[in-house]
């Protein structure tokens, strides 16, 4: 007989559904224990055997969705993984598993962002104590501001301890000195803008003043040129400077070289400044995904989750939809419209979908608890994730 016809992706995901259900972690879980036993393992090996194959996504899934630099998080994580031995068994699987999923399952940047989960575990893992207080994020702030004020000029405007503890341990004493010498250089509604070639995605800063709705522009902007975020890391100076550290991939499959940079940043300052219809001009790229589009039935249920409990400071908010040119703005516009402050996205996929997840505060600065305030911010997330239409193009 023939080899049969190669089936599509869609097939053999919902064949999986159909013959074991959701959740292929925790059954694999189950079936390693079998397999364990006719091996000969140990109890606790095959314990240990159950624990990685369980958990093989957990890595990968908090990498691309949380704050790497909640102190707090990485803390969880060592009390749920626990042994330095077992944490190192599941960073193997974990990229041994994205890679034989397919070539563009992992990149440099998902396997920065694992590895750098890994080692802060790690680190962790191998103290006998652990601290929750967040003194070690409040002295690494205090070395970043003595570090900066040295390398500064003794005239500077800017005192680095009036700095944020985020903004101050997100970059290099050097970047946080170039910051403050780039931001010297604006004036009124200028933007200044930078996109450095990191390898298989590019690193972008916008430095301008904060005004409402900056971040929906941004995403706006940079999706009428087919740039997809990645990553954001959202940074507001008490002189109401924004510093946004953006990484992007080319929707298009564009080289860095072939990308028009300067049509990019203007229009961002046209963004940022009211000069741009977004909306429209979106519209205008709206028409049929160029790569074939899954039947409607085939593709996972948008659905948005809020939590309270992640983050000792932020609400996160989760959103799950088929990606889509726009989708990004049009979300963050729309926690624009409730007067929800972003201070931290992240855009991972799972599996036929995109996760946007997003650290928030409400305006006056906390957490977003009224319960019926939530469901209207997810009423209104979910009516942006299940918008049918989709953009392509050039």
């Amino acid at each position: 007989l023939s080899s049969p016809l190669p089936l599509p992706i869609s097939w053999h995901r919902a064949a999986r559904k159909r013959i074991w259900g959701e959740g292929h972690a925790g059954r694999g879980a189950v079936l390693v224990r079998d397999i364990g036993l006719r091996l000969g393992l140990g109890e606790g090996e095959i314990d240990c055997l159950a624990f990685v194959v369980e958990h093989h996504l957990f890595l990968s899934h908090v990498a691309q969705r949380r704050d790497l630099e909640d102190e707090a998080l990485i803390v969880r994580c060592a009390e749920r993984i626990r042994d330095a031995d077992r944490l190192a068994m599941l960073y193997l699987l974990t990229v041994a598993d994205a890679r034989a999923t397919g070539p563009s399952v992992w990149t440099d940047w998902k396997a920065a962002l694992v590895l750098e989960l890994y080692l802060k575990i790690a680190h962790l893992l191998d103290q006998e104590e652990v601290d929750l207080t967040g003194m070690d994020r409040q002295q690494a702030a205090r070395w970043m501001a003595h570090k900066v004020r040295e390398a500064l000029p003794a005239d500077a405007a800017l005192d680095p301890a009036e700095l944020p503890v985020d903004y101050l341990v997100s970059f290099s004493p050097d970047e946080v000195v170039r910051h403050i010498g780039l931001r010297a250089g604006l004036e009124g509604r200028d933007l200044l803008f930078e996109a450095t070639d990191v390898g298989d995605h590019w690193s972008l800063l916008v430095m301008t003043a904060d005004r409402p709705g900056l971040l929906a522009r941004i995403c706006g902007a940079l999706a009428l040129h087919n740039l997809r975020i990645l990553a954001a890391r959202i940074f507001t100076w008490p002189d109401g400077t924004v510093v946004d550290a953006l990484d992007v991939v080319s929707r298009v499959g564009a080289s860095y070289a072939d990308q028009d940079w300067r049509a990019v940043r203007n229009s961002l300052w046209q963004a940022a400044n009211n000069r741009l219809g977004i909306d429209y001009r979106l519209h205008k790229k709206l028409r049929p995904w160029s790569g074939g589009e899954p039947p409607a039935g085939s593709r996972s249920p948008a659905r948005v989750e809020i939590d309270n409990l992640g983050s000792a400071a932020c609400t996160i908010i989760e959103v799950y939809a088929t990606d889509r040119i726009g989708l990004l703005y049009e979300v963050t516009r729309t926690l624009a419209d409730f007067g929800i402050n972003i201070l931290q996205a992240r855009i991972g996929a799972r599996g036929d979908q995109v996760v946007d997840v997003f650290y928030v505060q409400d305006g006056d600065g906390s957490k977003v608890e009224e319960p019926e305030f939530q469901e209207e911010i997810r009423r209104s997330l979910l009516h942006v994730a299940t918008h049918e239409t989709r953009a392509v193009g050039k």
